[in-house]
């Protein structure tokens, strides 16, 4: 049975590149590289054939981190179902798109007023708050050792107080600004070297302060989709080089986060200790829980009943991870007994993996949307959500596929878009996506709605010509002021 997991999922993995080759072509024949169907596609390869391939064909069938649930035929059943999830996310973007293709455009609007002057004041107030952030994290040596979470506990470093960590959150309004800046740049062509410059200072800086990756898609995909539309069309023919990169940075800045606070704090990481590793950068980390999604999926599928008890039901489970976390929300000088954490399905899956009890729980590992809808509510609750998910995909794609021509206004929106799909797959609960993609974002998001109010204000005005531009127009009209 063995061999024929293995064959399941090579079947599976050419379905997902073929699905990739097939896809949705824009109004001009090309298959864009970057859009949410893409993005879905990537994120179904890596962590879902990827992980399942770490254990199914190169270590024999077992799993690393959860043992219990690899025997072949609970194997076969995930892959079984994530097939399952690929026809109906298939089914519903290729509904959509259909909807699309009937009448539905997107619009080719020109971009408006820039409004740089607020671009750059979030720039500088949002570098201001990250350096004030490193200065009172201890300097940069502080702030590196905070990286890394193994670091922190060895050394006992205490966590920031909630002033900083909201600080170091609104500080995200330098990336919203850089952004726009580096867009603006690409787009008119003048300053894209400098703009570069900065967008790198700024996001190097909010990787240093933040030490999460995650919070650096969004301006990432503002850039990407930026030099698409405004300087070279990127398309599928570049998908495994842009995977192989995308894989090289994930690496890259998962070590950063880990050797370099080691190396300060002259703490020696032995890879031959370290029970996954075996001695092996590779296996260290390939093996490691960022790619432990399909053994989670697995987990949902097997022990459904258990992470659902852990919550009281499959009610209580939905209630506690989709509707409790929103109330997150809420300042604590308005509540100030708010919990310190929510629970999340990926909080249980750390819980039955390692036994630390639910409550004691303080970090998860991700089950995908695939998984937890699965352990929610069956067959039933997946196909739907799968569905509606395909069709979301294909509402966010909307105006990738039918406009020629977009606006950073709506680069900064698909941007936006495509980062919450990443987000729904790899966690798949409301609440923790609400956490990460507004909680922990409204800096960036305040940042840009400020940017487009000033836009839109500044537009209202009229365009203003430059003095050689009035020239021109003062020129060109000459004969009919004469005329009259």
């Amino acid at each position: 049975m063995q061999e024929a997991n293995v064959i399941l999922l090579l079947l599976l993995s050419l379905a997902v590149v073929l699905a990739v080759r097939l896809g949705p072509r824009s109004v001009i024949g090309e298959r864009p590289l970057v859009s949410s169907y893409n993005a879905f596609m990537v994120l179904f390869f890596m962590y879902v054939c990827f992980s399942a391939s770490l254990s199914v064909i190169f270590n024999g069938g077992d799993f690393t981190w959860a043992p219990a649930d690899s025997d072949p035929a609970s194997v076969t059943l995930a892959i079984a179902i994530a097939a399952l999830s690929l026809v109906l996310f298939l089914f519903g973007y290729g509904a959509g798109v259909r909807k699309l293709a009937r009448g539905e455009r997107g619009s080719t609007e020109i971009a408006r007023s820039p409004a740089l002057g607020v671009a750059w004041s979030c720039v500088v107030i949002g570098l201001a708050l990250k350096v004030y952030l490193i200065y009172a994290g201890g300097g940069v040596s502080g702030s590196l050792l905070r990286l890394s979470g193994g670091i922190r506990d060895t050394l006992r470093i205490e966590g920031l107080d909630p002033v900083l960590l909201n600080l170091r959150t609104l500080s995200g309004m330098a990336d919203a600004g850089a952004s726009w800046i580096v867009l603006n740049a690409l787009k008119r062509r003048n300053g894209r070297l400098f703009a570069l410059c900065i967008f790198a200072i700024v996001i190097g800086l909010s990787f240093f302060s933040i030490g999460k990756r995650l919070v650096l898609v969004w301006p990432s995909l503002c850039l990407v989709l930026g030099f698409h539309y405004y300087v070279r069309r990127l398309t599928i023919g570049i998908a495994p080089v842009a995977l192989a990169l995308l894989f090289a940075v994930g690496a890259g800045s998962l070590f950063f986060r880990i050797f370099l606070p080691a190396s300060v704090a002259d703490v020696s990481i032995d890879l031959r200790a370290v029970p996954w590793a075996g001695g092996s950068l590779f296996a260290f980390y390939f093996y490691s829980l960022e790619f432990s999604t399909f053994e989670m999926l697995a987990v949902c599928v097997n022990q459904a009943d258990r992470i659902a008890a852990m919550f009281g039901g499959e009610v209580d489970m939905f209630i506690t991870t989709n509707i409790i976390p929103l109330f997150f929300a809420v300042p604590r000088f308005l509540w100030p007994g708010k919990p310190e954490i929510f629970l999340d399905v990926s909080h249980a899956l750390l819980s039955i993996i390692t036994g630390v009890p639910l409550e004691k729980a303080t970090a998860g590992t991700a089950g995908t949307l695939i998984g937890v809808c699965w352990a929610t509510g069956g067959i039933v609750w997946l196909s739907t959500i799968m569905a509606l998910f395909g069709r979301l995909c294909a509402r966010i794609d909307r105006t990738l596929l039918s406009a020629r021509v977009i606006s950073p206004q709506q680069i900064v929106l698909v941007a936006f878009g495509i980062n919450l799909v990443l987000h729904i797959f790899r966690q798949g609960t409301v609440g923790w996506i609400f956490i990460i993609t507004v909680l922990q974002q409204y800096g960036m998001i305040s940042a840009f709605l400020l940017i487009f109010v000033a836009g839109t204000l500044l537009s209202r005005r009229g365009p203003r010509l430059s003095v050689q531009a009035r020239a021109n127009s003062r020129a060109a009209n000459w004969p009919l002021r004469a005329a009259k």
